[in-house]
C-alpha cells in the first residue's frame, strides 16, 4: 500500500414496515443494495476494487431525528490487479479477479429535513476468494464514512404487535449437514483439491434473534497430503493425513429464515500442525423448507482462510 485509499458507494435503501415479525424484533431495520468502488492507492500492483452487495441495517439506538445502526452485507467483489508469476509477483493479496466481499459498519443517521439525512460512521471491509486460488492473503480495509441520503416515496406506517414469541419451529433443533469445498496448496500447484465436511449439530433458541449450540464434525481435505509432501524430503504416503475430526460451539444470528453462523472448534484429531488446533466458521444459511437448510460458509484458522463450504443440511 502506497497511500491512503479513497472510494465511494451508491445505495438504494428500503424501509421495513413491521408487517413481518422479524422486522419488529429488529426494530424496523432497513434493507438495501450497494455498488461500491475504491482506489487501493497502488495502481501497478493492487489497482482498484468494485463490489455489489445486499445489506441489512439494524438500529441499535433510535431517536426522533437520530439513529445508531449496525450494518452488515455480503456480496461479490472484483479486483482489477491480481497476482501473476511474471507481471505482478509481489501481489500476494489477490490471485483472482472475482472474489467474495464482506462489509461491516457502525453508522449514525441524522435527519436534517423530512427527506434528507446525513450518515457518518466507520467500517471494515474484506475482499478475498477464500483460498480457492492461492496466493490469497486478502485485502482488509478499515474506512471512515460520510454520506447523504435523499428519501423518495411515501412514509410507511409501522405495524405494531403486542407480543413477540420465540420463532416458529422447535426450540431445540437437531440437524446433520454435508458440505463440499475446494482448496489449493500453493501458487506453484494450481490443482484444486476436494474438501468435505460432515457435521452433526444441536442448537437451542434462547431468543428470537439467536441460537446457541454445538456439534461434532468430520473433515476430509485432499490438499493436506500434498502440502506436507511439498516440504518433506522423504515423502508422506499416509492418506489418513487428509482426515480431521473436531468439536465446536456455535452462535447463530437469526433473521427470519436466514441465519448468520459464527463457530469455533477444536480439532481432536489432525496431522496438520501448521494451522494450530483451533478452527472457525462464518457464513450464511437459509431454511429452504421445514427440514432442509442450504448455506455458504467460510472455514478459517483465525484470520487465515481454509476454503469455502457449499453445503446443505437436514433438520430432524
Amino acid at each position: 500500500v502506497k497511500g491512503h485509499i479513497l472510494g465511494g458507494e451508491l445505495s438504494v435503501i428500503r424501509n421495513t414496515d413491521g408487517e413481518k415479525q422479524w422486522q419488529r424484533i429488529y426494530h424496523y431495520p432497513e434493507m438495501g443494495i450497494t455498488f461500491f468502488y475504491i482506489d487501493l492507492a497502488n495502481p501497478e500492483q493492487l489497482g482498484k476494487a468494485y463490489a455489489v452487495y445486499p445489506f441489512l441495517q439494524i438500529p441499535l439506538v433510535s431517536g426522533k431525528n437520530f439513529k445508531l445502526n449496525f450494518r452488515g452485507g455480503v456480496g461479490l467483489g472484483y479486483e482489477t490487479k491480481v497476482w501473476d508469476r511474471v507481471e505482478n509477483h509481489k501481489n500476494t493479496a489477490m490471485s483472482t479477479n472475482f472474489n467474495g466481499y464482506v462489509n461491516l459498519r457502525i453508522n449514525t443517521l441524522t435527519n436534517i429535513s423530512r427527506r434528507i439525512r446525513l450518515e457518518a460512521g466507520f467500517g471494515l471491509s474484506h475482499l478475498s476468494n477464500g483460498a480457492l486460488t492461492k496466493p490469497n492473503l486478502g485485502i482488509n480495509f478499515p474506512t471512515l464514512n460520510l454520506g447523504m441520503e435523499i428519501g423518495t416515496g411515501k412514509k410507511m406506517n409501522k405495524v405494531r404487535c403486542d407480543s413477540i414469541s420465540v420463532p416458529h419451529k422447535k426450540v431445540m433443533e437437531y440437524n446433520a449437514g454435508f458440505a463440499l469445498g475446494f482448496s489449493e496448496v500453493s501458487a506453484s500447484d494450481d490443482n484444486k483439491y476436494h474438501a468435505f465436511t460432515l457435521s452433526f449439530n444441536l442448537k437451542k433458541y434462547f431468543h428470537p434473534k439467536a441460537k446457541f449450540g454445538g456439534g461434532v464434525e468430520f473433515f476430509y481435505n485432499g490438499a493436506n497430503l500434498p502440502y506436507l509432501n511439498m516440504d518433506s524430503t522423504t515423502g508422506i504416503s499416509k492418506n489418513a493425513t487428509n482426515f480431521l475430526f473436531g468439536g465446536k460451539i456455535s452462535y447463530d444470528f437469526v433473521v427470519e429464515k436466514i441465519s448468520f453462523p459464527v463457530e469455533m472448534g477444536v480439532y481432536a484429531y489432525t496431522k496438520m500442525k501448521n494451522n494450530g488446533p483451533i478452527y472457525h466458521r462464518i457464513g450464511v444459511r437459509y431454511e429452504a423448507s421445514k427440514h432442509w437448510i442450504a448455506g455458504i460458509t467460510l472455514k478459517t484458522h483465525w484470520a487465515k482462510a481454509d476454503y469455502f463450504e457449499w453445503g446443505f443440511g437436514y433438520k430432524f
